[in-house]
């Protein structure tokens, strides 16, 4: 599949590299990788199917794709540490895209050395958002990886026949790993298979099929789900044209307020500083000089990808992580062509990577303050005998780091009758306006509203915590 040679070893050391001064910097800021909802879950399912590979079992169904938990109990079988274990997972997703990207670069046009490693680097790696979603324990940058993957075989496959079979088997992966992956991945999967069939060339793809089918059996192993409870997702049910043109939606997430419209918001790979915002000059500058893109599959499907989030009930910029690397490869002929044209590449690599840095710090500090809080309020609550606590937003965080109580979400429980001698951390100024009119609110309005209400203390960034004496 890859020949590492010399220049390949070295090229993806200087990417490990990179990214381990970057985990060694997140571990002086006390940055585990944590944070939010999602990855203290993904964590627990990983504990879940690591348990199940030591004891020969089936494990417990859970909510989400099963690759990325599955990849990290395999690591943690040799590091029993899964923080550790996920971070370590991070740098080599990190890397890994990278050095794929690198190669498509390599592939498409000649350039030295060093400005291909800046190219690769500033552009992709340094890509904000991609950068910050890498850093931490989600799925999204194993599923980025796979897609990448998939892409680069695409743009390889008439030099390497065998790049058919891996478009299917990269894809399988991606799709296991992160279910929004498959519109981005269904055309590079029909493409394979027409092209195997075309040219008869049935061992790749009696293969490929075989291959397929080992994916969804693993799938199946893992997961209790029917097609019908992952068909049934907010994201299937309540996808709508009408979603195209919204700025404003109230879904099971709540009143969600955004800047713009959908139709907006799937540009933002092309324009917005979190993601590739140098496309605007490079396609201007394409156009110029009548550069060709580097394969209309690839663009097809990021076409395809993007307008499928366009109508989908909510606005999620991880989604958009995966097609930072295919918008890359597409338009390498151009990048090239421009550093062929302009003196001195290597410095404006170096400005444009400086500002990328710049601009991945800035972004990535969104999610430093929220491990921060959750580390600040766990501190906060140990204070207190707590035995049970109602709260929402860092309930999960909260069990994930350790805290010793039953806690209970109080977006989920219905008919709640406070009682004496429970623990509320609400954060009303928060939640008030996107879960007006939702079970939360009432039940935190039910709770201002008892008797015997006592405030125990006032926390940092609006956090409030009561107890019914």
């Amino acid at each position: 599949m890859i020949n590492w040679g010399k220049n390949n070893l070295l090229i993806f050391g200087a990417f490990l590299g990179i990214g381990t001064l970057i985990l060694i910097t997140l571990c002086i800021l006390e940055f585990d990788g944590l944070y939010g909802q999602d990855s203290y879950e993904y964590i627990r399912q990983a504990q879940e199917v690591k348990q199940a590979l030591l004891t020969l079992s089936k494990p417990d169904d859970f909510y989400w794709a099963p690759g990325y938990p599955s990849a990290l109990a395999i690591i943690d079988l040799m590091i029993g540490n899964m923080t550790i274990s996920a971070q370590l997972l991070s740098l080599i997703i990190w890397s890994s895209t990278l050095f794929v990207s690198w190669k498509a670069l390599k592939f498409i046009g000649e350039i030295d050395f060093i400005s291909s490693f800046l190219t690769v680097l500033s552009i992709v790696g340094f890509s904000a958002y991609f950068f910050r979603v890498n850093f931490t324990s989600m799925s999204d940058g194993l599923a980025a990886l796979f897609t990448t993957l998939v892409f680069y075989h695409v743009l390889i496959q008439k030099k390497h026949t065998s790049s058919l079979f891996w478009i299917l088997f990269f894809s399988g992966l991606s799709i296991i790993t992160r279910y929004a992956c498959l519109p981005l991945v269904i055309i590079p999967i029909g493409f394979s298979l027409f092209q195997m069939i075309r040219s008869q060339n049935w061992k790749y793809l009696i293969i490929g099929l075989i291959t397929l089918i080992t994916l969804s059996l693993f799938f199946l192993y893992l997961k209790d789900s029917s097609p019908e409870q992952i068909l049934n997702q907010s994201i299937v049910q309540d996808w709508s044209f009408s979603n195209y043109f919204k700025s404003a939606i109230n879904n099971e997430q709540g009143q969600l307020n955004y800047d713009f419209p959908n139709f907006l918001f799937i540009l933002f790979p092309f324009i917005h500083l979190g993601f590739i915002w140098i496309c605007i000059p490079v396609f201007v500058i394409g156009l110029i000089l009548k550069s060709r893109i580097s394969s209309p599959i690839i663009l097809i499907s990021l076409c395809a990808y993007l307008l499928f989030l366009g109508g989908i009930p909510f606005q999620n910029k991880r989604f958009l992580i995966l097609v930072i690397p295919g918008i890359f490869m597409t338009v390498l002929p151009v990048i090239l062509e421009i550093l062929e044209k302009i003196k001195l590449p290597k410095l404006g690599l170096l400005l444009l990577l400086m500002i990328n840095i710049g601009l991945s710090a800035y972004s990535f500090r969104t999610f430093y303050k929220i491990q921060q809080e959750e580390v600040y309020l766990l501190n906060e609550l140990t204070a207190y005998n707590i035995q049970e606590l109602y709260t929402f937003d860092v309930d999960i965080a909260l069990k994930g780091r350790g805290f010793s109580g039953e806690i209970h979400n109080l977006w989920m429980e219905d008919n709640l009758m406070p009682e004496k001698g429970n623990f509320f951390l609400i954060n009303e100024t928060r939640w008030q306006e996107q879960w007006a009119n939702h079970l939360l609110m009432k039940n935190v309005n039910a709770i201002l509203a008892s008797e015997n209400l006592n405030l125990v203390k006032s926390l940092k960034q609006g956090w409030q915590l009561y107890k019914i004496e």
